[in-house]
């Protein structure tokens, strides 16, 4: 070999190894952690900051990356070609294409971005001082491909930016970062209760109208007195003549402080005005307006006008944080491992919850927060009755518990083929049962 062929090889290696480097700056710059390099330049790390703002300008960074791998890979496949074949001859060609193509592949793409990415954040910031100079002698020609990129798009009709994450890989994050310990499991409730709650509705967690306990203003004082002593509630609504006639709201401590007192009591004087809202608002806009206006209850209206439930700061307050539990109160809980791997819930149980119980996918669009009760009756199609069962989502759901017209239990099971997972989902459900009683 020639001492021209040894310099010309010489260049080579130095080629593929810059080539490898450019090669994990891609990577690295696509892989980083952006909110721990923002935590880090908000709290005065001047490395952070740069890489950040190399990362605002990707187009011009990308681009010049790209630019100087096609020189390197396009200079490295000449220099190879003409050092084979003064040592191989006609063959060489075909030599060098092989031997290079898997030099390529291992020492500029594979090994540097696998390092790159598992140490993404300390590569970009080492590459950052490189990288600006490089971006700053090569802006004339990363600005003219980024131009025609861009034009490229336009007239494609792809010019709407994506967002940098969706809300569904915000909560995979979510779910990831707890696995790793880094967040606790409550924490990670919370958070993702924080983002739900962003696209829930008033109709997601109103109190229906069912369930609401309220006074008629024609009732007797002996009616009204036994209903706000029983029922314990701090607020009652006030209709006339039929639930969808709000009028008012009662305070039970203004009541029964008049009670006490002996006096004759007005209630049409106790009663503060009702403030009404839609059930298609949603809940973050009317925690808004029930904290400017002080207000503890609204009542929510359908689409026609009626009454279809009723809300209060506590139900916003528990769609966030989980249920808040009174001294007085009972708990019941919203669903119970058996023995044999089925699940009892109540018909109040919404779908997504199940589905998230069970660990079992599902579209948002699709269940739209629906009561596993509405589920039931969209697949019966009549008048539920116990024992009444269908199948979806690969669970078997029968009815166990009616109130009335009402469903108030039902029997959840995952559907098997056989007795070996049948049997398997019975250890499952015995795990669950123990887990739950921890």
């Amino acid at each position: 070999m020639d001492s021209d062929s040894i310099y010309r090889s010489i260049t080579l290696i130095v080629l593929i190894v810059v080539g490898g480097l450019l090669a994990g700056m891609e990577t690295a710059y696509s892989s980083c952690n952006k909110v721990r390099l923002k935590y880090n330049a908000e709290n005065g790390d001047n490395k952070s900051e740069r890489v950040l703002k190399i990362i605002e300008q990707s187009d011009k960074s990308i681009t010049t990356i790209l630019i100087l791998l096609n020189i390197i890979h396009i200079s490295a496949a000449s220099i190879a070609t003409v050092v084979a074949v003064r040592l191989l001859g006609e063959i060489g060609s075909l030599v060098s294409t092989i031997v290079l193509t898997i030099l390529i592949f291992t020492f500029s793409e594979v090994i540097p971005k696998s390092i790159a990415k598992d140490n993404a954040d300390s590569y970009a910031i080492k590459a950052a001082p490189v990288l600006r100079v490089l971006i700053i002698i090569l802006t004339p020609f990363a600005y003219i491909l980024s131009a025609t990129g861009r034009l490229l798009r336009k007239f494609m009709g792809n010019s709407t930016k994506e967002p940098t994450m969706t809300e569904d890989e915000l909560q995979s994050m979510i779910e990831t970062i707890e696995e790793e310990g880094v967040l606790e499991s409550d924490q990670s409730e919370l958070i993702q209760s924080a983002i739900d709650f962003l696209d829930t509705t008033a109709a997601d967690i109103l109190t229906p109208r069912v369930d609401i306990v309220a006074v008629d203003i024609d009732w007797r004082k002996e009616k009204i007195d036994s209903t706000v002593i029983k029922e314990k509630f701090s607020r009652l609504p006030v209709y006339e003549n039929t639930i969808d006639n709000i009028i008012g709201v009662l305070q039970s401590r203004k009541y029964l402080r008049g009670m006490l007192n002996n006096s004759a009591i007005d209630i049409t004087a106790l009663m503060d005005k009702p403030i009404f809202v839609h059930q298609s608002m949603l809940v973050n806009t009317l925690f808004e307006m029930m904290s400017a206006k002080r207000a503890h209850m609204v009542i929510v209206t359908d689409d026609y006008g009626g009454t279809a439930g009723l809300i209060t700061m506590e139900d916003i307050m528990e769609e966030l944080v989980g249920d808040i539990y009174d001294e007085d109160d009972i708990v019941e809980e919203d669903y119970v491992y058996l023995d044999d791997g089925a699940l009892e819930i109540a018909g109040e149980l919404r779908m997504d919850e199940l589905l998230d119980i069970l660990d079992i996918p599902y579209n948002d669009d699709i269940i739209e927060h629906k009561t596993i009760s509405a589920w039931t009756m969209e697949h019966l199609q009549n008048i539920p009755a116990v024992g009444d069962s269908f199948e979806d989502f690969g669970l078997h759901v029968s009815i166990k518990e009616l109130d009335g017209m009402r469903i108030e239990k039902l029997l959840v099971k995952a559907v098997c083929s056989n007795e070996a997972e049948n049997t398997e989902q019975e250890e499952k459900g015995r795990k669950k049962k123990d887990e739950v009683a921890e």
